[in-house]
């Protein structure tokens, strides 16, 4: 025989074992379900799991939340919580509630940035960023906000938004200094 006759034909393969023990298994399975209340009382170990062979993952997950997630990860959320409480609360008046200052009739208020300037203030900022049609839409949307009564929500919204740039933008300085110290 030559080498070409022995390439060109193909190798005769056995019946490979493993797709005909999945699909006996599949069909026992099938057979075990549907004649179950035939067969139960013939073979109840079949269908009475160990209790021996129960995995405790309720109990050890309720384990690892006390003891690790409770114990140490809330009071490090919760330090972090205070630590972003100052600047979330300096946005939250700047945008929607306003500042007051002292109490009773002496107290002093100061309010909220108003929606004329902020919408006016998108629309600017759309426009140096985008021209006209960015402005149209960013104005627009803020007008919308305004108009229909979701203001106080989208500000705080914001204000959230604007303490996450705030954040993003000191790590990623504090990324670029070590980089370039390091190099």
């Amino acid at each position: 025989m030559s080498a070409t006759a022995a390439i060109g034909s193909p190798a005769r393969q056995g019946i490979r074992p493993w797709p005909l023990f999945w699909l006996a298994m599949l069909m026992a399975t099938i057979i075990l379900v549907a004649f179950r209340e035939q067969l139960q009382p013939l073979f109840p170990q079949l269908y009475d799991y160990p209790r021996a062979w129960i995995i405790p993952l309720a109990n050890w997950t309720t384990i690892f939340m006390r003891d690790v997630v409770i114990e140490y990860f809330f009071t490090i959320t919760r330090a972090f919580s205070e630590l972003l409480s100052l600047p979330l609360q300096l946005s939250y008046g700047l945008f929607d509630k306003g500042f007051t200052f002292g109490n009773g009739e002496t107290a002093v208020t100061i309010p909220p940035l108003s929606w004329v300037g902020v919408v006016a203030t998108v629309a600017i900022i759309g426009h140096a960023y985008g021209g006209w049609r960015l402005a149209l839409v960013g104005g627009l949307g803020f007008l919308y906000l305004a108009i229909f009564g979701q203001w106080s929500s989208a500000m705080r919204t914001m204000a959230m938004i604007v303490i996450a740039y705030l954040i993003e933008k000191a790590m990623l300085r504090s990324i670029r200094r070590s980089g370039t110290k390091s190099s």
